[in-house]
Parts: structure tokens; C-alpha cells; sequence
């Protein structure tokens, strides 16, 4: 999977920084997790700091464009993003099985 950062702002009221990234090379549609796992490897950050806001997939190309928040510190994440938020992606790997 290839990433290219696209836009990067910091937001210091929100203790985050704002990424606009593509992603490109992928067979079929990365879920969240395997996007948080490739991320947080390109920019050389934890896991638990990383949210994925939205993605937003090119009908019929490999690729896609995502809105990425990384946050100061896990608990910043925790207090701002709501629980449903950031579980909505465990749910639904766990109804496929």
C-alpha cells in the first residue's frame, strides 16, 4: 500500500494534527485497521494516536483519499472522538465472522 501525504495542518485547540493523505496500491478496499496499522507506520507514530475521519474511495480505481486525525496522546483521542466513533470498525469486523 502507497501513501502520499496531500495536506497536513495542526489544529492545537483540538491537540491534533489534520491529514489529508491518498492511498493507492490495494486490491480491495482497506478497512480502518489495516489503513491505522499502515499509517501509523509511515508517519512513525502509535497506533492509539491515530483516527481516521473518513475515506473516500475513487469509483472503479485502486485508490482513495482519506481525512486523518493524529492526536497528542491517546487519552486526547479518547476525550474527543465519541466511543462509537471509534469502535464502529470492530463491530463490523466482528459481524463477518
Amino acid at each position: 500500500m502507497e501513501i502520499k501525504i496531500l495536506h497536513e495542518k495542526e489544529n492545537s485547540a483540538l491537540s491534533r494534527k489534520e491529514i489529508t493523505a491518498k492511498v493507492s496500491g490495494f486490491t480491495s478496499s482497506p478497512t480502518r485497521t489495516d489503513l491505522i496499522k499502515e499509517l501509523s507506520e509511515h508517519l512513525k507514530t502509535d497506533a492509539n494516536r491515530v483516527y481516521i475521519d473518513k475515506i473516500y474511495p475513487h469509483y472503479g480505481g485502486v485508490w482513495a483519499n482519506i481525512e486523518v486525525s493524529i492526536y497528542s496522546t491517546p487519552e486526547e483521542l479518547n476525550k474527543i472522538v465519541p466511543e462509537k466513533r471509534r469502535q464502529r470498525e470492530v463491530k463490523k469486523q466482528t459481524a463477518k465472522k
